[in-house]
């Protein structure tokens, strides 16, 4: 507190107790508390600042903002387990996200309480055939009327909790991705009491205005408005990574900050000259040089068996070439795709691959691009 200058008595030991009993680790073995819990917590939220901690155990609805290694997923993690006997709804982006949650959760102990699914998958699901694929297919958004009907149909059962179980927590992962998808109007319907969702529910929500799919044509920032006036703000500002994830952060923002190509070769060509820089370029001057690249990387990564902490990410316009991609498929042991299966899972003598989408909000110590 003297270092971080908090502005905070001291936790009384009722505030204590009462922080150990909704978010201890080992709050399902009673008699396992010890003197240490409350560091423990700590530690395991991996959140130092006490304001954030207090703050969810006060505020109906949060709108967490952070970049990459904020925490986001532990204090979602924290949230869940505070409100454990009731039941909740966890929506993502995508459906490794989706399943590695679900597998977070059980290891947790907590996939009794919350209902994991990726947020296209919920709305086509409960749409009865109004919504399908086609309709979320490149990027696109549902049509606005189609998806009120969707939810005005729903809704009768929503109040009557018969859709899913009682619903009563909602927590949109990277909400930035599915803002102009309806994730307001969703928010809205299944924390509703009093059909006042927005004002009145229970939601939390993580946004990350630099890490959303194509931002440079959506007004991320204003459709969050909508949220934000009606919840209380975080803002978790510290990556709790290792140094030199911090440094691969830094690197991408002062990427997207250039605005010629050139600009971006030149910038690139300093990794070269970096100490230790944590990105290192390889370069193929065809598709069998890459292949050859991959393959030998493949084997060094299965042999020492740091499968779990490697993954290989493909751009899509590469998965368009059908000798890489059948490469890729064809390779045995030494590579294996990515998927809601195994994600999450021991890999550790094979190099994982999947496309850098549905990847998104996952991570791995080593990434290949």
């Amino acid at each position: 507190k003297a270092e971080k200058s908090y502005q905070r008595d001291d936790f009384t030991p009722e505030e204590i107790n009462r922080i150990i009993k909704r978010l201890e680790p080992t709050i399902f073995a009673p008699g396992a508390r010890r003197p240490s819990s409350l560091q423990e917590v700590l530690d395991w939220l991996q959140v130092n600042d006490l304001n954030v901690l207090t703050g969810l155990s006060k505020n109906s609805r949060l709108f967490i903002e952070g970049g990459p290694g904020t925490g986001k997923t532990t204090l979602a993690k924290a949230y869940i387990r505070m409100f454990a006997p009731q039941r909740g709804l966890y929506l993502c982006w995508n459906s490794l996200l989706a399943a590695s949650m679900r597998k977070e959760l059980k290891k947790a102990d907590l996939h009794y309480c919350c209902d994991v699914e990726k947020f296209e998958s919920f709305l086509i699901r409960i749409s009865s055939g109004m919504l399908s694929v086609a309709d979320f297919s490149d990027g696109k958004s549902p049509d606005i009327n189609v998806l009120k009907e969707v939810l005005t149909s729903v809704e009768d059962l929503v109040k009557r909790r018969n859709l899913l179980g009682v619903k009563v927590t909602v927590i949109i992962d990277e909400i930035h991705d599915t803002l102009d998808k309806g994730a307001i109007e969703v928010l809205e319907l299944l924390s509703s009491i009093g059909d006042a969702g927005l004002k009145e529910g229970r939601f939390m929500v993580f946004f990350d205005n630099n890490q959303g799919y194509n931002q440079q044509s959506r007004d991320l920032t204003g459709l969050s408005e909508a949220i934000t006036e009606n919840a209380a703000i975080f803002v978790l500002g510290e990556n709790h990574r290792v140094p030199e994830n911090k440094a691969i952060v830094n690197y991408s923002y002062d990427i997207l900050a250039l605005n010629r190509y050139d600009k971006f070769l030149n910038y690139i060509k300093e990794f070269e000259t970096i100490p230790n820089c944590p990105i290192k370029l390889h370069y193929c001057n065809c598709e069998r040089a890459f292949q050859i690249q991959v393959r030998e990387k493949a084997k060094d990564i299965a042999g020492n068996r740091k499968g779990n902490n490697n993954v290989l990410l493909v751009h899509s316009s590469i998965m368009k070439l059908n000798s890489t991609k059948e490469y890729l498929e064809w390779q045995g042991d030494n590579i294996t795709e990515l998927t809601e299966e195994n994600v999450g899972s021991n890999l550790e003598n094979t190099l994982p691959w999947t496309t850098i989408l549905k990847y998104k909000g996952l991570e791995r110590d080593n990434v290949i691009l």
